[in-house]
C-alpha cells in the first residue's frame, strides 16, 4: 500500500475575479466627444444669438461704405426691430445647450473612471439637454410668429425682406425640429440606459472603496 493517500486533496476552482465590462469605456469617450462638440457649437450658438443684431448692423454698414457690385443684393442699412431680435426663449436655450455639453464632458469623464455618479450624471444631462431642446423649438416658433405678425404690419419694411431672402423663415420651423429629433436621440437612449439598464455601481465595474482599506 502507497504510503501516499490513495484519494489526493482536491481543490477548488481558482476564484478569479469576473472581468469589468468594456461598455463604460467606450461610452465614456463617446460621452467625451459629443459633450466637448457641444460646448463649441453651443458657444457658437451663444455668440450668434447675442451678436446677431450688432453684427448685422454693422455689416450693412461696411457695405454701404463699400463701392456696391452690380447685381448683388444690398442689406438694409437701418437698426433691426426690437420684434426681429431673438426672443426670450431663444436666449435661454443658447444658454442652456452648452451647460448640457459641460455635464456631459464631466460625465464621460467620470464614466471612464468607473464612478457610480457618472450614471446620475448623465441623466442630469439628459434633462437639461432635452428641456433645451424642448425651449429651443418654442424658441423659434416663437420668433418665426413675431416676424409674420411684423411682416403683416409692415410689409415693405427693409428687414422684412432681408430675412424672407436669407434666413428663410418658412423653413425654420421645420429645420429645427428636424435638428431637435437628432439632438434628443443621445439623450433619450441615456435615459433608457441608465435609468432601466445599467442602474447599479455593478453594472459598470465599479469597485467598492472598502476594498482597498
Amino acid at each position: 500500500m502507497s504510503q501516499f493517500d490513495q484519494n489526493p486533496p482536491t481543490f477548488g476552482e481558482p476564484d478569479f475575479a469576473e472581468p469589468r465590462p468594456g461598455w463604460p469605456t467606450g461610452l465614456g469617450i463617446f460621452s467625451i466627444v459629443w459633450g466637448s462638440l457641444g460646448v463649441l457649437c453651443g458657444g457658437c450658438t451663444v455668440a450668434s444669438t447675442f451678436a446677431q443684431g450688432p453684427m448685422l448692423e454693422w455689416a450693412a454698414k461696411m457695405q454701404a461704405q463699400a463701392p456696391q457690385t452690380s447685381g448683388a443684393p444690398a442689406m438694409p442699412t437701418g437698426p433691426i426691430p426690437a420684434e426681429l431680435h431673438p426672443g426670450a426663449m431663444q436666449i435661454l436655450s443658447a444658454v442652456i445647450h452648452p451647460l448640457g455639453g459641460i455635464i456631459l464632458l464631466v460625465a464621460g469623464i467620470l464614466l471612464c473612471m468607473r464612478r457610480p455618479v457618472a450614471r446620475m450624471t448623465h441623466l442630469v444631462y439628459a434633462a437639461v439637454s432635452l428641456l433645451g431642446t424642448i425651449v429651443g423649438v418654442m424658441g423659434v416658433m416663437s420668433w418665426v410668429g413675431s416676424f409674420r405678425a411684423f411682416e403683416a404690419a409692415q410689409p415693405d419694411h427693409e428687414w422684412v425682406a432681408y430675412f424672407n431672402t436669407f434666413s428663410n423663415p418658412s423653413m425654420m420651423v421645420a429645420q429645427t425640429i428636424g435638428a431637435a429629433f437628432v439632438s434628443v436621440l443621445f439623450p433619450v437612449f441615456v435615459i433608457i440606459w441608465f435609468g432601466m439598464v445599467k442602474k447599479r455601481p455593478e453594472d459598470m465595474g465599479a469597485v467598492a472603496p472598502d476594498q482597498y482599506v
